[in-house]
């Protein structure tokens, strides 16, 4: 059975049924809805395996970036953050190579033209959730075959920022308590 909420200006269908996992769609209509509903509910299995085979589609660095900012990052603590992360990804030149041609020289131009933007511990966790999206692609969404290593892994990290070290000066104290 079809059910239709509006969103942000969009209206959502999803199909349950008990046999099948549900299968949802965004559209700027509720006609549209209506009509794309009407079909998935008299062939459900076709409409599934046009989901998965669409899931698969995995050609780029942008699309690898794109599922999981729809997948993983949601289920995390820090999932603002990473979504602004998430973001300077997609649109960096990374994210336009093919997952099948990315190698560590595209990481190290990435890292390069990062560097001179903000700092070394920023681009330190840039890359860090980089590599995370490479090793989700590869061990979950089988992409093994496509990255037989991670790229991120094979380059130098800049060096790591000095910690602050400050020490309360005469009468601070005083004024924090």
């Amino acid at each position: 059975m079809a059910s239709f909420t509006k969103r942000n200006g969009r209206w959502r269908a999803r199909v349950r049924r008990a046999d099948l996992p549900s299968l949802t769609k965004s559209f700027p209509t509720k006609t549209l809805a209506l009509k794309w509903s009407q079909r998935v509910e008299s062939d459900p299995e076709k409409f599934l395996t046009e989901q998965v085979s669409a899931d698969h589609q995995l050609v780029t660095l942008g699309d690898l970036v794109r599922k999981y900012g729809d997948e993983v990052t949601p289920t995390k603590k820090g999932r603002h953050k990473e979504k602004y992360r998430l973001r300077i990804l997609q649109r960096s030149l990374l994210s336009g190579v093919s997952v099948n041609e990315l190698k560590p020289h595209h990481i190290t131009k990435f890292r390069e033209e990062r560097l001179k933007v903000v700092s070394a511990g920023t681009v330190l966790k840039d890359l860090g959730l980089l590599s995370a999206v490479i090793n989700t692609g590869r061990t979950e969404w089988g992409l093994e075959n496509a990255l037989r290593t991670n790229p991120v892994s094979l380059i130098s990290k800049p060096k790591a920022p000095r910690p602050r070290d400050r020490r309360l000066e005469a009468g601070e104290l005083e004024k924090l308590l």
